[in-house]
């Protein structure tokens, strides 16, 4: 079954970025990339899996 939804964590273990730390700050200064679904409070990040396999391909493009 394909994956529907990345956890911050997951995305920081797939190398695309260095810290979770990271994401919350560049996401609430309105800079990082990637929508996120929030359920909760802040740490509980979603990321759409199309959303992140469509960053992953721009990014090798460059």
């Amino acid at each position: 079954m394909k994956k529907r939804f990345y956890s911050a964590r997951e995305l920081v273990e797939m190398g695309l970025f260095n810290s979770t730390s990271y994401i919350y700050q560049e996401r609430a200064r309105g800079r990082f990339p990637l929508r996120a679904l929030t359920f909760g409070n802040r740490r509980d990040l979603l990321f759409d899996a199309a959303d992140v396999e469509a960053y992953i391909g721009s990014a090798v493009k460059r």
